[in-house]
């Protein structure tokens, strides 16, 4: 069992660094209100200024409650002191089903801390204060500055797998030949290769199934998405109001949803987004997805057959995802998609003991990107901006 550091230690140990007691601290942290957003946005911007051009008060509002029941998904907790917001990090509720019941956890996210005050533990502590007042806090995804307090803090620790299906290989040469119009000369041949490994991985009778794209999910009916999972399974209850409000309603990222179809029965949806990379080419991020328990492999199937035709309109030069659902990454590996090891993704979390969550050994999960805060800004929305732009030095690296 991993050592979880004590909470009360902890505080003391952090409230000293900023020259608070222990009890100022703890009453310090607390959901923002509508009064707080100002000074969540000050901080956002003096942090992560060059990064933002979007909406970003448009942005925490559709993402957190900031004081009205009415608006977002979770609470944006900070630390606020009469000197400011110190520090914020983000909660977005989530309801789960399958082999756990119907029960809920937090997602964690948006975490952030004035750079003055960085080893402070400050975000560490935070998230302790998260598991103090929350049933089960999860975490999906990290970067260089969380990854020691994903590893210390989380009882429970799993890897989302990455894949990626290459499409062109030109971008890859330039890398690794150094020499553009060399690598230019070889993609042809290269790229033949690939859509030989593509024809030979290609979906095998999918089952007369159509898909199409939507964009709006009020046709499709009340139980859209909501289907259940097998017994052995644990995952967010996807919904068709969750999907629309995440997908389909966010101001900072643009997003495709595709339907796989069985007459005029749904039995798929698959959420993507086509993300520019460093290069100048783009890829297609496959975000989320769920089926009908009785269709999963031909519906699956279809939608990323179609996900591939939609990249190749594109001229993308590769697919991409990150998941955590065996069968799912069974349908992944058959249509050719190729596992990367190096580029797994961390899903962790930690439940009390009251948690339905915490009696289950080894439940099998279904985690996708859309359970995060990790999809990019759409570059389609930045070129009408005039406030900073995205530059090669802040887009993703190559899939």
């Amino acid at each position: 069992m991993r050592r979880i550091p004590d909470f009360t230690r902890t505080t003391a140990l952090v409230a000293r660094g900023l020259g608070l007691t222990p009890a100022q601290l703890v009453s310090a942290f607390r959901p923002a209100g509508s009064a707080d957003l100002e000074g969540v946005l000050a901080l956002r911007q003096q942090e992560q200024g060059k990064q933002i051009w979007w909406d970003d008060a448009a942005f925490l509002q559709w993402r957190y409650h900031f004081g009205s029941s009415t608006q977002g998904r979770g609470e944006f907790w900070v630390v606020a002191t009469p000197d400011g917001v110190l520090a914020g990090v983000g909660t977005e509720e989530a309801e789960l089903g399958g082999a756990a019941g119907e029960c809920r956890a937090q997602f964690l996210m948006d975490i952030l801390v004035r750079s003055d005050l960085r080893g402070s533990a400050l975000g560490p502590w935070m998230n302790m204060a998260l598991h103090e007042h929350y049933e089960c806090v999860m975490v999906f995804g990290s970067n260089s500055n969380s990854n020691s307090m994903v590893t210390q803090q989380f009882a429970q620790q799993h890897r989302l797998h990455t894949y990626s299906l290459r499409l062109r290989c030109k971008d890859v040469l330039e890398r690794r030949l150094g020499n553009g119009t060399l690598a230019s000369l070889c993609a042809p041949f290269g790229d033949l290769a690939l859509l030989g490994w593509r024809l030979a991985h290609r979906a095998r009778g999918p089952g007369e199934l159509l898909v199409s794209t939507v964009t709006g999910l009020d046709e499709l009916g009340p139980d859209f998405a909501r289907w259940t999972p097998p017994e052995d399974e644990v995952g967010r209850v996807r919904s068709r109001e969750f999907l629309d409000w995440r997908a389909l309603s966010n101001p900072r990222s643009r997003f495709t949803v595709s339907v796989a179809w069985r007459g005029d029965r749904p039995v798929g949806y698959l959420v993507s987004q086509f993300v520019p990379a460093k290069s100048g080419s783009q890829w297609l991020q496959l975000l989320d997805w769920n089926t009908a328990p009785d269709e999963h492999e031909s519906a699956l199937a279809a939608l990323l057959t179609d996900a591939v035709q939609q990249a190749a309109a594109a001229n993308c030069s590769a697919l991409r995802t990150s998941v955590l659902h065996i069968r799912s990454e069974r349908v992944l590996r058959k249509l050719g998609f190729v596992l990367r090891p190096d580029d797994a993704a961390p899903f962790v979390y930690s439940c009390k003991p009251s948690h339905p969550l915490h009696a289950l050994k080894s439940p099998q999960w279904h985690i996708t990107h859309l359970d995060g805060d990790v999809d990019q800004p759409s570059a389609i929305q930045m070129r009408s901006l005039r406030t900073t732009q995205l530059t090669a030095g802040n887009l993703p690296e190559e899939a």
